[in-house]
C-alpha cells in the first residue's frame, strides 16, 4: 500500500508502469490535488472578493473550476486525453479571467506558464505550442484593452496586498500549484531518467552482442579460410590424379591396340598359312593320296 502511494506520487517508479499508465497517473494527480487544494483556493477566493463587495467575480472561479470536477467524476468513463484537455481548458480560462480582470500584476502569468507546461507533458509539443500562442494572443488584448481605458483594475484590488484573505489566497495558490508542478515534472524526470538507464543497458547489452557477433564472424571467416585451402589442396591432387589416371589409361589403350593389332595379325597369318596349303594340297594329288 505505502509502496502504491509512493509510486503514485511519483516518489518511487514502478518500472512495470507503461508510458500511457503513467501519463494515466500524471491526470489522476493533478485531479485529486487540484479538487482538494484548487478547492480550497477557490473557496477563498470566493470570500476574498465577496469581501472586496464583488461577490460576482469570485463565483465565476467556480465556473471555471467545473472542468476539474467532472473530470473527477467521469474519469472511469473519459479517456486520459479527454480529461487533460479539460484540465488545460479550465487552467487557460482561469489565467484567461485574471489576466483580464486584474492584469499582469496578478499570478495570471504563473496560471499560464504551468498550463503550457502541463500541455507539453500530457499533450506533446505540438500542442504546447497551441496553447502558447494563444497565450500570447491572450496577453496582447489585455494590453490593448487596459492601454486604451476598455479594462480597469478594481481599486479594491489594488490593495489587496494588506489584506489576510488576499495572502491566503496568494498562499494556497501557489501550494496547489506548485505540487502539482513539482509532482508533475518529478514524474517525467523518473521516467526519463528508467527509460535513459534502460537504453543504456540495452546499448551495453547491444555491444556486447555486436562483438561476440564479430568475433564469432571472424572465427567463422578463418574457419572457411582454412577450409578453402584445404578444398584447393584437395582439388589440386584431384586433377594430379586425374592427370595420372588419363595417363594411365592411354597407355592401357595403346597396349591393348597393340595387343589386338598383334592378335588379328596372328589371326590374318595362320588363315593364310591354311590357304596356302589347302592350294598346296589341291597342286599335288600324292599329298591327297597320302593322307587317304
Amino acid at each position: 500500500m505505502k509502496n502504491n502511494i509512493k509510486s503514485f506520487f511519483g516518489l518511487v517508479h514502478n518500472p512495470e508502469v507503461s508510458i500511457e499508465e503513467d501519463k494515466q497517473q500524471t491526470v489522476d494527480l493533478i485531479l485529486y490535488i487540484t479538487n482538494v487544494l484548487g478547492l480550497v483556493a477557490v473557496i477563498i477566493a470566493i470570500f476574498e472578493y465577496t469581501s472586496k463587495g464583488i461577490p460576482l467575480s469570485g463565483y465565476f472561479y467556480i465556473l471555471f473550476f467545473l472542468p476539474f470536477i467532472a473530470g473527477l467524476i467521469f474519469r472511469s468513463k473519459l479517456k486520459t486525453r479527454t480529461i487533460s484537455w479539460l484540465i488545460i481548458s479550465s487552467g487557460f480560462f482561469v489565467a484567461t479571467y485574471v489576466m483580464f480582470y486584474e492584469g499582469f500584476a496578478s499570478g495570471s502569468l504563473v496560471f499560464f506558464l504551468g498550463v503550457i507546461v502541463i500541455t507539453t507533458f500530457l499533450q506533446g509539443l505540438k500542442e504546447s505550442l497551441w496553447v502558447l500562442g494563444l497565450t500570447l494572443l491572450i496577453i496582447a488584448i489585455s494590453a490593448y484593452l487596459f492601454m486604451y481605458g476598455i479594462l480597469e483594475i478594481n481599486s479594491k484590488i489594488l490593495y489587496s496586498y494588506k489584506t489576510a484573505i488576499s495572502w491566503a489566497s496568494v498562499f494556497t495558490s501557489m501550494l496547489f500549484l506548485s505540487l502539482i508542478m513539482i509532482l508533475s515534472i518529478n514524474r517525467m524526470y523518473q521516467k526519463l531518467i528508467k527509460m535513459l538507464t534502460i537504453a543504456g543497458k540495452k546499448t551495453e547489452e547491444a555491444f556486447r552482442i555486436n562483438k561476440e557477433l564479430s568475433e564469432m564472424k571472424q572465427n567463422l571467416e578463418h574457419l572457411v579460410h582454412e577450409r578453402t585451402l584445404e578444398i584447393e589442396e584437395k582439388n589440386k591432387r584431384l586433377v594430379l590424379s586425374n592427370e595420372e589416371l588419363r595417363t594411365l589409361n592411354e597407355e592401357l589403350e595403346r597396349l591393348n591396340n597393340l595387343f589386338v593389332g598383334r592378335e588379328f595379325r596372328i589371326k590374318e597369318l595362320r588363315d593364310r598359312v591354311k590357304e596356302l596349303e589347302g592350294k598346296q594340297e589341291t597342286n599335288n594329288p600324292d599329298v591327297l593320296s597320302e593322307k587317304a
